[in-house]
């Protein structure tokens, strides 16, 4: 735990693209000694004062009214607390030097900046994501973050809940009123702590597999690989034509399946929802494709394993690449896009914009165990080719 959040929040520094601060954090959890696997679901909450009205009439994917109540730094603030031994300033001090002596830029970096040039010129983030000309910095350029640098040792020193009910906070706030933002004192001062779920348990092979529950992604990677396991043959290339088919027939029908019955809610026929990630459903699906086969990257993901054999498999993301492309002028973060993750016109959607929705996620953290022993961590950074990423890395 110790290791994953200092990884977490020094990637938030380097990776800006990918997460930070201002974004969110899903975490699945082994614990060895305890013979205990959860899920920390910190998908982001919806701000109380963000109507379906007003979204609907305002830019989704970019500007104050694309952002959600950031859920990052109280999922780690929890996490460390109640699982860790270090403390805050510790897991701190590797992203404050990171922010303040500086880093080279990547060519990921660099190449994103220029995909969304024009939308993070649009935006606050703008001084803090370019060159002082604002263009894209060049691979290599060594890159300082003084404003951050202060960010992080403010909660270094105060600890993280300054970040909704301090200094940090009161920033936040007068940030949002200034450019007309959703997220308001109320929000703030209610911390989203993550809640801890059982995961969704399948088998794949001779493997446990412990996955993300909703919101996440988990049922529908449970479905890819029940389908693989029915549908595979013995000698069987994923590199082959007919393996890329199978590869995208499965994909395909496990995301049709999630759309379709909107994770847990009932189809328009009013019939039950099945279970996506049972081996019974399965074996219907993969009845149906069988006839039918007859004829770059958002988000930051982290694994860490200890000498303990604890596991920890941590998405954080900003929702699209550089989130909201807004920032404090004073914090030096870029906020969440989250906001484009809610439905405004179904009120029947679990993820329909109200008072403190959560967030539709496509993150699968995931941990494999093997004969009780921890085998793999994974997940993967893409949006929506997380889950086929994640399947096909398995498979193989």
């Amino acid at each position: 735990i110790d290791a994953a959040v200092a990884v977490s929040l020094a990637l938030g520094v380097v990776e800006p693209h990918g997460s930070g601060l201002g974004g969110m954090s899903m975490m699945m959890v082994h614990l060895h000694s305890a013979n205990r696997t959860f899920a920390l679901d910190g998908a982001c909450r919806a701000p109380i004062k963000a109507t379906p009205e007003e979204v609907a009439n305002a830019p989704r994917k970019w500007g104050y009214k694309a952002i959600a109540v950031p859920t990052n730094v109280a999922v780690l603030d929890y996490a460390l607390r109640h699982y860790g031994s270090l403390t805050a300033s510790e897991v701190l001090q590797p992203a404050v030097k990171l922010a303040e002596e500086g880093y080279p830029v990547t060519p990921l970096y660099h190449n994103l900046s220029r995909e969304y040039l024009n939308a993070i010129r649009k935006g606050t983030a703008a001084q803090f994501l370019l060159d002082q000309d604002h263009q894209p910095i060049s691979p290599g350029t060594w890159h300082y973050q003084p404003e951050l640098a202060q960010t992080l040792q403010r909660l270094s020193e105060a600890g993280f809940q300054d970040f909704y009910t301090g200094e940090i906070g009161q920033s936040i706030l007068e940030d949002m009123k200034r450019h007309g933002g959703f997220i308001c004192k109320d929000d703030l001062m209610n911390i989203p702590w993550p809640t801890e779920r059982k995961p969704l348990q399948g088998k794949s092979g001779s493997y446990s597999v412990y996955t993300l529950p909703p919101p996440g992604g988990g049922a529908a990677l449970l479905q890819m690989l029940n389908l693989f396991d029915i549908l595979q043959s013995k000698n069987f290339d994923p590199d082959s034509p007919e393996g890329a088919v199978l590869f995208a027939s499965i994909i395909r029908r496990a995301r049709f399946d999630r759309r379709k019955y909107r994770l847990g809610k009932s189809g328009k026929s009013g019939d039950k929802t099945p279970d996506l990630e049972s081996l019974g459903y399965a074996q219907i699906a993969a009845q149906e494709l069988q006839a039918e086969l007859s004829g770059n990257g958002e988000t930051t993901h982290i694994c860490v394993m200890d000498c303990h054999r604890n596991i920890i498999s941590l998405t954080q993301s900003l929702e699209r690449c550089f989130g909201s492309k807004m920032a404090s002028e004073k914090l030096g973060f870029a906020y969440n896009g989250y906001m484009k993750a809610f439905k405004i016109h179904n009120k029947s959607h679990p993820h329909y914009l109200r008072p403190g929705a959560v967030a539709r996620s496509n993150a699968a953290p995931t941990i494999l165990i093997n004969e009780d022993q921890p085998y793999v961590a994974i997940g993967s950074t893409g949006s929506e080719r997380m889950l086929s990423g994640i399947f096909q890395t398995l498979v193989r």
